[in-house]
C-alpha cells in the first residue's frame, strides 16, 4: 500500500523535496474507521460480514475508508487543518447529521476517495504483482 500511497501524494504535493513520512495503520474490529488529528496513525475497519460483502467489495470498502482517513490525515499535517474545523460530535456522526454531512472537511475527504480510489486501485494491483 506504501507504493500506491506515495504516488497519489505525488499528485496532491508538489515539492522537490523528498520527505520520509511513516503513516502506522490498524486494522480494527470497529465498524468505522478514524484518524486522530495530530498523530501518524489511521485505525481502519476490517469488518469483513460475508452477508454484506464479496470479497472485491470489501476490498473497495477497505481502501475508500482507507482513502478517507489518509486525507484526515492529509488535512492534518500538510495543509495544518486545526482539529477544532471538524466540529461535529461523535454522536452527529453516527446519526449522520448534516452538521457531520456538509462539514467542509468531511465533504473534502468523501471528494478525496472519489477522486483517487481507482487510481490507488490500480497502483496497488501493479505494485502488488511487481514487487
Amino acid at each position: 500500500m506504501s507504493y500506491a500511497t506515495t504516488l497519489i501524494f505525488t499528485q496532491l504535493v508538489k515539492s522537490k523535496k523528498i520527505v520520509h513520512r511513516e503513516i502506522k495503520v490498524k486494522i480494527t474490529n470497529a465498524y468505522d474507521s478514524s484518524y486522530s488529528f495530530y498523530t501518524d496513525r489511521l485505525f481502519i475497519s476490517g469488518v469483513y460480514d460475508k452477508e454484506i460483502y464479496t470479497r472485491k467489495k470489501f476490498v473497495m470498502e477497505f481502501f475508500k475508508h482507507y482513502l478517507h482517513e489518509l486525507c484526515h490525515w492529509y488535512q492534518s499535517e500538510i495543509l495544518k487543518i486545526r482539529s477544532s474545523a471538524i466540529n461535529y460530535t461523535d454522536k452527529d456522526f453516527i446519526l449522520n447529521t448534516k452538521k457531520y454531512r456538509r462539514n467542509k472537511w468531511e465533504i473534502h475527504a468523501r471528494n478525496f476517495e472519489k477522486r483517487f480510489l481507482r487510481s490507488f486501485i490500480n497502483y496497488y494491483a501493479h505494485y502488488k504483482i511487481h514487487f
